[in-house]
């Protein structure tokens, strides 16, 4: 890979990380999709950014889940709906037109079941930081740029 397409990918990667932690607060842009195409970035343009996103305790093991058992837990759902129609109540609250109001709530309703469609899996206890391993293995048959 030549080294255009290399910072390239590292700066893709660097963007979706920004856009996934904006989604962990702003109802329905998603998180999880922005991880995961950081992490496909990274692990084809920086060996040292891959390991890094999933050894982050705010990113991994969402990664993590999604990568080895294609779902997450029902904390994240609950936090992701709580947080979904917090935002969504406060601006029905926010506006005077019936019509706007019927709206939000569809999209809420429609949110609230892609979200409840995806595969929850069941959580396993939190490993310590002192628990964890030291690095994060590299997918069989990928190869990254020199970090």
């Amino acid at each position: 890979m030549g080294p255009a397409t290399r910072w390239t990918l590292l700066w893709i990667g660097h963007l979706n990380v920004v856009l996934g932690l904006i989604g962990i607060f702003l109802p329905l842009m998603p998180t999880t999709p922005f991880l995961l195409l950081a992490t496909a970035c990274y692990v084809r343009s920086s060996e040292r950014h891959y390991r890094w996103i999933l050894a982050s305790p705010l990113f991994g093991p969402i990664i993590r889940d999604y990568q080895q058992k294609r779902g997450i837990t029902l904390k994240n759902k609950f936090v992701a709906l709580s947080l979904l129609w917090a935002s969504l109540l406060f601006s029905i609250w926010r506006t005077d037109r019936q019509w706007v109001e019927w709206f939000i709530v569809c999209v809420g309703i429609a949110a609230s079941g892609m979200i409840l469609r995806i595969r929850t899996i069941r959580s396993e206890r939190s490993v310590s930081a002192a628990e964890k391993p030291a690095s994060v293995p590299m997918p069989a048959g990928e190869t990254s740029g020199s970090d």
